[in-house]
């Protein structure tokens, strides 16, 4: 996520940027009928409304266009359908398999999917709550809705790692 959170960065400074000259701008076009206070307040304020409706027209257009994220996230982009593996390596067994999902939704990616027993069984859904995204590593809160076991719902924390193309031995 470094690599968005830069892009929003750059929004941030995009938007004062706009807001501040168009401050100047209208600062130097607008008439001296105005009280040179109240000139100052009014265009202080637009100013600042600008700022925000630029800041949050640009946020609109990156979570809105998954291209634009995957463009700027090149090879470390997650995004899309995956499978789950859980093996418990000490016992050297599957523990469950899965179907999830990687989405940007309100500025974080979010997982979500299926979880299913070594015997194909569906054994619940899952969701995480936080996320948090560094070079191919996914660490979150989750929580579990389960359809059979002990426990109805569960949550915890998980991390993922994931890779994004496969390598390709030459002789």
């Amino acid at each position: 996520m470094k690599r968005l959170d830069r892009a929003k960065e750059a929004i941030r400074y995009l938007a004062t940027s706009i807001a501040v000259l168009s401050g100047i701008w209208l600062d130097k076009n607008i008439e001296n009928k105005l009280d040179s206070t109240l000139k100052y307040v009014l265009l202080g304020c637009g100013v600042i409304v600008l700022f925000i409706c630029v800041e949050k027209l640009l946020e609109l257009v990156l979570s809105s266009n998954q291209r634009l994220r995957k463009v700027i996230m090149g090879k470390e982009n997650i995004e899309g359908w995956w499978t789950d593996i859980i093996y418990d390596r000490q016992n050297k067994y599957l523990l469950f398999g899965g179907i999830l999902r990687v989405d940007y939704e309100e500025g974080e990616l979010v997982l979500s999917g299926e979880s299913f027993n070594i015997s194909g069984r569906h054994v619940g859904s899952f969701s995480t709550t936080q996320t948090t995204y560094d070079k191919y590593t996914l660490s979150y809160r989750y929580e579990i809705q389960a359809t059979s076991g002990p426990t109805p719902h569960e949550d915890g924390i998980g991390t993922n790692c994931y890779i994004t193309q496969v390598a390709t031995q030459r002789d």
